[in-house]
């Protein structure tokens, strides 16, 4: 397959660029080793379990004589004694929202900073209420009257709300309880977040983003891995919402029920769905991972114009994926160096793949069909439309910029990255992927090989594109409207459950839902993860770096197949050898 895209594809290492690789050749090569892994297992051991063709780690107990009741030292004094962790020494998170002044941090509306202990297993949300009783009846004003049987004509729900009438105030939870903004904003107003954990010993870690007045924002953490009674809890309330939905009960929902939810499951199943997987990828790999504190946004994603610095008009565009921080302590068996940051290549294409293949599956109704954008998404279009895929560093980073046609501040974040040391890999000019006119690229540390999968605008993450209609009767929360829309997300995320539940059972795994629990999952999808690696260490050697993003493009196109359609078929085959 690597000498099959070596002589059809168009290499120019001078200038570090590649075009034309052979992508249907790729997902053949992928089908083809699939075929064969699959071949292979149920002819050599067709009633083989996950534990069998994964292997299995068990504790060995090792019975010892009995030990003396006490040690043979005196104590001499006693130091440092203290019944709790002292503050600094306490992981915590924080979230602060405020006004910018200049791009910098003014007046701050809101403000949370809590140990991370006493937030697990809750739900995190920035949302909007209108501020006064006069704002709630100027933004029910817009929307049309339902019919004698009560329901709403999508067709005829405003695309756009004028900002400047509707004053709105934040709102920030944390499972139940809620933070108030102690001053309201204009719908459409840009304002300014920082969060993020603060380490001990290395201080706060955080990122900054600009929520618009008007958006739901979830965010969920992952602590060190998602939990089996954190999944079972997100379950029940999705369970509860989805029966009172199709009761037509809508008496006691709210934004948080209905919106929240459904936005918090898509970002909990990223999360969690990529821990499972990592897992799985460092066990092959011969890595030892463990997911350090980590977060990441769903959202409704709003877009102002603005007339002399006030929201004019606000317009609903689709819903976003943001991960800002996602962090993992990595170390090979064999300590090499260039294996783990193999490794660390080969996680982040995968994280930038699935943060549009899950929205893509939770949001995908029968009549409308949910497309998404991601990074690697976005440059394996544009490699099919046949343009140079750039891998730009300091010797390139000239050359390539007179060739780029990309938005201005991607093109600056590039030139800026490649002086700070990083490799850039972007595609030459904006693609039109459905309406939406942007860019991908991918920051790498070439030492490490973290990077940064970033889209138009600066996003760490993924747009959704769905039926504008129930983006704006998201932002709204009409019930009657987003209830297909909820029902089918709703399922998705319940189904995924149980079938995860399925797997772990089969593959007697362990107490917690998620240690092993799409290893399953994994004997489709390794060939997916196998052959990536085999093509990222002939890449390496050969030192054609252009070839990364393609290939990981090509790669995550073919993910939704290995990940979610063989799923269910893995699943039910090991229970059946069982």
């Amino acid at each position: 397959m690597v000498d099959n895209i070596q002589q059809q594809a168009i290499i120019n290492e001078d200038e570090g660029w590649v075009q034309n690789v052979p992508q249907q050749a790729v997902e053949t090569a992928i089908n083809d080793y699939q075929t064969q892994l699959e071949d292979f297992i149920n002819s050599q051991h067709p009633d083989a379990t996950v534990g069998d063709v994964l292997g299995t780690s068990d504790i060995k107990t090792v019975i010892r004589e009995s030990l003396s009741a006490s040690l043979p030292y005196e104590l001499r004094t006693r130091k440092l004694v203290s019944s709790e962790l002292s503050d600094s020494q306490r992981w915590k998170f924080k979230y602060q929202l405020s006004y910018p002044v200049y791009g910098q941090e003014g007046e701050t509306l809101l403000q949370i900073n809590q140990p991370t202990v006493s937030l697990i297993g809750k739900k995190l949300a920035l949302s909007f209420k209108p501020d006064t009783q006069a704002d709630e009846e100027t933004l029910a004003s817009y929307l049309p009257e339902p019919d004698a049987d009560g329901n709403i004509d999508p067709a005829s729900i405003p695309d756009t709300l004028p900002g400047y009438l509707i004053h709105l105030r934040a709102e920030f939870n944390v499972g139940d309880e809620i933070t108030t903004a102690i001053n309201p904003a204009a719908m459409g107003t840009q304002l300014l977040s920082e969060m993020g954990y603060w380490q001990p010993g290395r201080g706060w870690q955080t990122s900054k983003n600009n929520p618009i007045a008007g958006e739901y924002r979830a965010i969920a953490l992952d602590l060190q891995g998602i939990s089996q009674q954190q999944a079972q809890a997100l379950q029940n309330d999705l369970e509860n919402t989805k029966a009172k939905i199709e009761a037509e009960d809508y008496s006691d929902l709210t934004k948080q029920d209905l919106v929240g939810d459904l936005l918090y499951s898509t970002i909990f199943s990223y999360l969690a769905l990529n821990n499972v997987q990592d897992d799985i990828a460092a066990k092959q790999a011969n890595i030892i991972n463990y997911r350090a504190p980590s977060y990441g946004i769903f959202k409704t994603n709003l877009q102002p114009s603005y007339w002399f610095g006030t929201p004019r008009d606000v317009k609903t565009t689709g819903l976003a994926m943001d991960v800002d921080h996602m962090s993992s302590y990595r170390v090979a068996k064999d300590n090499d160096p260039e294996a783990k940051t193999n490794f660390n290549k080969l996680a982040g294409n995968r994280y930038s793949a699935m943060e549009h293949l899950v929205p893509e599956q939770m949001f995908l109704t029968p009549e409308n069909k949910a497309e998404g954008i991601s990074a690697v998404k976005a440059i394996a279009i544009a490699a099919a439309e046949g343009q140079k895929i750039y891998t730009i560093t300091q010797e390139n980073l000239e050359t390539a910029l007179v060739t780029l046609t990309l938005a201005e501040d991607t093109e600056t974040e590039i030139r800026n990255s490649v002086n700070a040391g990083y490799v850039v890999t972007a595609h030459e000019q904006q693609i039109n992927f459905n309406g939406w006119l942007g860019e991908g690229y991918v920051i790498t540390d070439p030492i490490t090989g973290d990077a940064a999968y970033k889209i138009s605008g600066g996003g760490n993450g993924a747009v959704i594109l769905t039926d504008p209609v129930g983006l704006t009767s998201l932002v709204l929360t009409l019930w009657s409207v987003v209830k297909g829309v909820f029902t089918v997300g709703a399922d998705f995320f319940l189904n995924l459950f149980n079938t995860l539940i399925q797997c772990s059972i089969a593959a007697a795994s362990s107490d917690s839902l998620f240690v092993g629990l799409v290893i399953v999952a994994v004997v489709a999808l390794m060939a997916f993860l196998l052959l990536t690696i085999t093509v990222y260490a002939f890449i390496i050697a050969a030192q054609v770096g252009g070839l990364v993003a393609v290939i990981a493009g090509v790669f995550s196109a073919g993910a939704n197949y290995y990940g979610w359609t063989s799923l269910n078929d893995s699943c039910n085959n090991i229970n059946r050898n069982n």
